[in-house]
């Protein structure tokens, strides 16, 4: 569906689910833009579902934020490229 229309529209839409808009970035290129924007610790807004779903099964919400994205980021990527 995405691959469908990143085709239609391009690289960046908006895209609208109910009452909730969100920009899909797909291109990896520009993704690297708008996310270093963000800096050394990023502040993203939770995607409901996902909180949702996550919740409902007593899983933990991951790491999207703060210090602490940063902490488990660097630590993932430490792994990967051993």
């Amino acid at each position: 569906m995405f691959k469908q229309r990143a085709e239609q529209y391009g690289p960046i839409y908006k895209e609208t689910f109910g009452d909730i808009s969100t920009i899909v970035i797909s291109d990896l290129d520009e993704y690297d833009k708008v996310i270093a924007v963000d800096g050394r610790f990023p502040n993203r807004m939770e995607m409901m579902p996902v909180v949702h779903y996550r919740r409902k099964r007593g899983m933990d919400l991951g790491t999207i934020n703060g210090s602490f994205y940063f902490y488990s980021l660097h630590v993932q990527l430490s792994l990967i490229l051993q």
